[in-house]
Formats: structure tokens, C-alpha cells, sequence
């Protein structure tokens, strides 16, 4: 049976340490004691926070091609990196659509939205 580990943006930047380590532990590779004593945990968040990544010079000008003569500029993937900067991008009814759709298709893994 395959697995899937799901969780939340608000979570994730709410509690992001204790997600990085509920995610290794989910791969199968929990941080070891020594690991754990080096603040390694906390060097991977450190390192992944939202301006280190956006920030970081291929972010900020490179790209990629997903398929042939499609090119996307990688700064794309980079907003503000808010809870809730969706209001500023999409109506309150994209927003209930995006919403509806979610929910109908997770319903069944008994996800709470």
C-alpha cells in the first residue's frame, strides 16, 4: 500500500521543525541522536526558509522548460510566501471553487479542510 503524507501550508509555517521531522520519519529516515544534538533539523529549516530560497540567484533569474518551447521563469514559483496571500490573487468565488474542488476529491482519505 503506498502512502502519502499530507499537510497544510498554515501548518507547515506554523510549526515547520516539527514537520520536517514528522516528514523524515514518514521517508523512513528519522534524524539520528548525533543528528539531532548538531541542530541538523534546524540548519534544514534554516535553510529552506521561504527569503534563503527566493533569495538564492537561480531562483532569481533561472528557468526551466517543462516541455519544448514552454520556458518558466523559475522567480514564478516565489509570491510572498504568506498564510492567506491568496486574497490579493484570486475572487472569493475562485477561491470556493478551488475549495469545492479540493474537498470533493479528498473527501474519501477523510481530510478536514
Amino acid at each position: 500500500m503506498n502512502e502519502i503524507f499530507f499537510l497544510k501550508y498554515e501548518d507547515l509555517r506554523n510549526d515547520t521543525l516539527s514537520y520536517v521531522k514528522k516528514l523524515a520519519e514518514f521517508m523512513g529516515k528519522p534524524f539520528s541522536e548525533e543528528e539531532e544534538d548538531q541542530f541538523v533539523p534546524e540548519k534544514i529549516v534554516a535553510t529552506c526558509e521561504f527569503g534563503n530560497l527566493s533569495n538564492l540567484e537561480v531562483n532569481k533569474s533561472g528557468s526551466h522548460n517543462p516541455k519544448p518551447g514552454i520556458k518558466v521563469n523559475n522567480n514564478a514559483f516565489f509570491r510572498k510566501g504568506e498564510i492567506g496571500d491568496w486574497k490579493n490573487l484570486l475572487s472569493e468565488d475562485m477561491a470556493k471553487s478551488i475549495d469545492n474542488i479540493t474537498k470533493e476529491k479528498f473527501q474519501s482519505l477523510g481530510l478536514n479542510f
